[in-house]
């Protein structure tokens, strides 16, 4: 009778231990980086949980002010009065907290205060920023638009086509119809320029 050297023996018997502890060790390995993903997933949890609070904090003061505007005066909250403090607070901490989006739309709101656009246009710009703020604040898939915002704060939006066209033509169009330039879109050769220097006084280059 043929029979296999001893040492081949040995070796196919022992296959099924070496496959047990082999696979023990990866299944080990695969365990512990499943746990590393799941404590990272739980702190950026965590983290995005932190700052959509903090984000609460920022957003909350600044829109309750703006939202007076559109209250009757004998009805108006002394807590959201106008207040340059607390502007001054939201620019400074917008600029830290907030998305791109929500930067430029503040950006776009203030700047317009300082060049005097129409009430459509200013009720529009103020659409924008809410809208910038719901998505920055946590619904980033949100498909409503200026209408649905400003159709909770207009009795006249759907009687009014001015009020209609302000909420739902892209701005771009809107900002057209009114002849009302975006100044954020004015390029540097159309802005003031700096006095020429007086001959003789050194510039502050010279200087």
């Amino acid at each position: 009778m043929n029979t296999a050297p001893w040492w081949v023996t040995t070796m196919v018997s022992g296959l099924p231990a070496v496959a047990a502890i082999t696979a023990a060790v990866i299944a080990g390995r695969f365990a512990k980086r499943a746990r590393v993903v799941e404590i990272e997933t739980q702190r950026l949890r965590d983290l995005e949980a932190r700052l959509a609070d903090k984000k609460y904090e920022v957003y909350r003061p600044m829109i309750a002010m703006l939202g007076e505007a559109f209250v009757a005066s004998g009805k108006k909250n002394p807590e959201n009065e106008f207040s340059v403090e607390k502007v001054s607070e939201f620019a400074l901490w917008i600029g830290i907290y907030g998305s791109d989006e929500a930067v430029r739309t503040y950006r776009n709101f203030m700047q317009s205060a300082f060049h005097d656009p129409p009430a459509e246009l200013s009720l529009r710009i103020y659409a924008d920023f809410v809208l910038a703020a719901r998505r920055d604040m946590g619904l980033p898939a949100t498909d409503l638009t200026a209408l649905e915002i400003l159709g909770t704060r207009l009795n006249d939006l759907y009687k009014s086509a001015k009020y209609y066209d302000a909420a739902s033509l892209p701005f771009d169009e809107l900002c057209a119809q009114y002849k009302w330039q975006q100044p954020w879109l004015r390029k540097r050769e159309d802005m003031a320029q700096p006095a020429q220097a007086i001959a003789g006084e050194p510039t502050p280059a010279e200087s």
